[in-house]
């Protein structure tokens, strides 16, 4: 979206200083958007209905990290196909990572789990919006404790047993922990225009496993069919 953003701004950059514009001869990288008309560092300037085509303004922006295949990255992307990005010859990954890591405690009696404690480090690129990355970090991580302790859909006799919120459990805010989410600086160029990266669903990615780890160095029970139950550490 920016390099289309990019593209579109320079058309018309390139129209109101062409030959006729009313900007002739300025140089059309010096213009900028500013409201509805491009401004020129002079003070002239120029409305954007007197560049934009009757028609509509429209552009294909294709990005391809360096040293990608073009053709091929192009060519599976339109077919829906999605690839690592592999740019730099092979050597960088366009993806985002992170790691997470939990504290637990398991009650030596009645084998209770309680998660105290999770925090993930996360490398995504730039991140244009700490408040809401981190948001959306920490509930994904409360929806790996959901999927390691207490998320399960039953089946029995073809139908679900627990179709709604009253049977299938999933983390409450007494049941959520301390979570921190802490953002990695990642500038990567390579990836596209702006070095975004998605987050997605990188939050829950390796949570169940950090607490099934935990009640492993708690217990040394290796414990892997999930949600973990009572009887599985008692």
């Amino acid at each position: 979206m920016a390099l289309g953003c990019r593209q579109i701004r320079e058309s018309l950059a390139q129209a109101a200083t062409g030959q006729g514009g009313r900007l002739a001869g300025r140089d059309p990288g010096s213009l900028r958007l500013a409201g509805d008309r491009l401004a020129a560092p002079d003070g002239a300037g120029i409305a954007l209905g007197e560049v934009v085509d009757p028609e509509g303004v429209e552009t294909v922006a294709e990005f391809v990290p360096e040293g990608g295949d073009r053709e091929k990255a192009l060519a599976g992307l339109r077919q829906g196909q999605i690839g690592l990005a592999l740019g730099g010859g092979g050597k960088a990954v366009s993806w985002g990572f992170g790691a997470q890591f939990a504290e637990v405690h398991v009650h030596a009696e009645t084998g209770e789990i309680r998660v105290a404690r999770l925090t993930g480090a996360f490398a995504a690129g730039r991140i244009l919006n700490p408040l809401t990355a981190r948001s959306q970090l920490t509930g994904g991580m409360i929806w790996g404790l959901g999927s390691a302790l207490l998320e399960e859909t039953v089946v029995d006799g073809g139908a679900y047993r627990n179709p709604d919120l009253a049977e299938y459990l999933v983390p409450t805010a007494a049941d959520a922990p301390e979570v921190e989410a802490l953002l990695v600086p990642d500038p990567d160029d390579q990836v596209d225009a702006l070095g975004l990266k998605g987050l997605g669903e990188l939050g829950i990615i390796g949570v169940n496993a950090a607490i099934a780890n935990a009640i492993h160095h708690a217990t040394g029970r290796r414990i892997r069919s999930l949600p973990i139950r009572l009887e599985d550490v008692a």
